[in-house]
């Protein structure tokens, strides 16, 4: 938990569907929200980023994050990114046909 701003980070947590009456996952998750609203008292949790479905169960609203990365083309420093980003880019396309 941060103290000095009142939030508690929660990050992925283990889910089974064949067990989702009592989920590990969904059990923790129970008790981690019990401690830190009824104990630690956060006015928020954040579940990180991403938009696994548990985190809609689990919360009343998303906050979009957005993350900007520059680079300078022609320097070569800048190639193997710039390289690793077009690949996946790449493979999520055909992930996605």
């Amino acid at each position: 938990m941060d103290r000095g701003r009142g939030t508690a980070f929660i990050h992925k947590l283990a889910h089974r569907e064949d067990a989702r009456a009592l989920s590990p996952g969904s059990v923790l998750t129970a008790r981690l929200m019990q401690h830190v609203i009824g104990q630690d008292r956060v006015t928020l949790v954040d579940f990180g980023t991403g938009d696994d479905p548990y985190k809609r169960d689990w919360m009343e609203q998303q906050q979009d994050r957005w993350l900007l990365e520059m680079f300078v083309p022609h320097h070569p420093r800048n190639w193997r990114p710039l390289l690793g980003r077009r690949l996946r880019s790449l493979a999520a396309s055909a992930k996605r046909r």
